[in-house]
């Protein structure tokens, strides 16, 4: 994930090693991360391991300039510049490697990005989370935190997310905009405030409504300013964005600009799922469901497409024989036929279904526990920053998360919420903007939903 950095979703990526870097190369780059507002001018280690082919390096760092992760993520002007060096200047240290390999049209090759002690504190530092000095910061536990932070960082829409928006086709903007309020995501007064803040740009909103629901946000729209604040506005927009966002992810719609922010957040979900997968294989969750005499609820809950893909990673004779028991003969041989036909299938399409059986077969083994254990401990022990409340806004909803919050010591919630959500959280429970169809008969069950949704993100390590 962390090659994101620096490479574009045309390259393919490797797991990271931490080595000693004593590698011999046929070509050695530096990569300058300039950031002034931090003070941070480095020079990262780009080295060409091999190549076939007629190589020309040009394009690679051009695309390597035209990488802007690091500005769209820290809302700060980072810009990279990368110069052939006579020789490689990291012998003998312990550094982090990005491996990597590239197809161009007239040459083939694969390289690595080396990542010093001093490099990665940058990074952390231009991304909002400075760390002090620490002897053996270059390990596996700081090199997953970052992982994790810059995953929080990629799953909030950027700034300029509004323009993105507004470049999509109209079919595709028709889509998300059902999609969000058929779910209920946002009212049509929560649409009709963001409409009036984007000025010109809202007519093209306003064009692509069904119908009924435009001339409701049409007559909104000319009283919005009325009641409209700068505070309103800005809380809209984070509700309008993160779930036009999430939609967009949902509903496979690609956005234009955000290219770098998708390969990243795939790369980094294709890392939780082959490690969900290590740590417990799909088999062992359908047998401790037959244990507990719940199979038919992964049968009448999890999607048979899921389910099938998730299965083509399976050791199928371990579970031969409690299909057996919920299905025909000519059921279960149908199954079987899906399973070796699924194989077939693209990998990471495969990885991506198990990413989504893992989530739903732990939402139902998570539902009876959340029950039991203390919401006040459970969450003050695991939550420790805003970013990983919002990525819980997108699992569960804004309205669940500020209810299920109510009521928490108002210390620690200084500490947890910043920005947009904790004007939301005051607004609400100051009773300066009610939430439809919520209040404090809620709390219970948005508790739940919020509880159940953490354990899940915790076990996938995004927060």
């Amino acid at each position: 994930m962390l090659a994101g950095i620096f490479l574009n979703q045309h390259y393919k990526i490797f797991p990271y090693q931490i080595i000693f870097s004593n590698l011999v190369a046929k070509k050695y780059f530096l990569i300058r991360v300039f950031c002034k507002s931090d003070d941070v001018d480095d020079k990262v280690m780009l080295v060409i391991l091999e190549d076939e082919g007629t190589p020309d390096y040009s394009l690679l760092l051009q695309e390597i300039e035209k990488n802007n992760l690091l500005s769209m993520i820290s809302g700060k002007k980072v810009y990279l510049q990368v110069k052939e060096s006579v020789s490689g200047k990291l012998e003998n240290q312990k550094v982090l490697q990005l491996p990597f390999s590239g197809k161009k049209e007239s040459f083939n090759f694969s390289g690595s990005i080396l990542l010093n002690e001093m490099n990665l504190k940058n990074i952390y530092k231009i991304i909002g989370h400075p760390i002090d000095d620490l002897e053996d910061f270059l390990d596996n536990n700081y090199i997953r935190l970052l992982e994790k932070i810059l995953f929080q960082k990629i799953s909030k829409p950027p700034e300029n997310f509004s323009d993105c928006i507004l470049a999509l086709s109209d079919s595709s903007l028709q889509l998300l905009l059902n999609h969000m309020l058929h779910k209920n995501i946002a009212s049509t007064d929560m649409l009709a405030s963001y409409i009036y803040g984007l000025e010109r740009g809202g007519e093209r909103i306003i064009e692509n409504l069904s119908k009924p629901i435009r001339q409701e946000v049409v007559e909104k729209v000319k009283t919005a300013k009325l009641y409209s604040s700068y505070r309103w506005a800005d809380e809209v927009k984070y509700i309008i964005h993160r779930n036009l966002y999430v939609a967009a992810r949902e509903l496979d719609i690609p956005v234009k600009g955000m290219e770098i922010l998708d390969y990243m957040r795939r790369s980094y979900e294709l890392s939780v799922v082959k490690a969900e997968l290590e740590k417990k294989r799909v088999e062992d969750w359908l047998l401790l469901f037959e244990k507990m005499n719940q199979f038919q609820l992964i049968l009448g809950e999890i999607n048979r497409k899921t389910l099938t893909l998730a299965l083509t990673f399976a050791d199928f004779s371990r579970l031969e024989n409690v299909f057996r028991k919920f299905m025909s003969k000519k059921g279960l041989e149908v199954l079987k036929e899906d399973i070796e036909f699924s194989k077939k299938s693209e990998l990471d399409k495969r990885y991506f279904s198990l990413g989504s059986f893992y989530k739903s077969v732990k939402d139902l083994y998570y539902t009876p526990i959340v029950e039991k254990l203390d919401f006040e401990r459970e969450v003050m022990s695991r939550l420790n920053s805003s970013d990983a409340v919002d990525l819980i806004v997108d699992e569960i909803g804004f309205a669940k998360v500020v209810y299920a919050l109510k009521n928490m010591p108002g210390e620690w919630i200084q500490t947890v919420l910043s920005g947009s959500i904790k004007n939301i959280y005051e607004d609400a429970h100051s009773g300066k903007i009610k939430i439809k169809n919520y209040g404090d008969y809620r709390i219970e069950e948005c508790r739940k939903a919020f509880l159940k949704a953490l354990l899940i993100l915790s076990d996938e390590e995004k927060i």
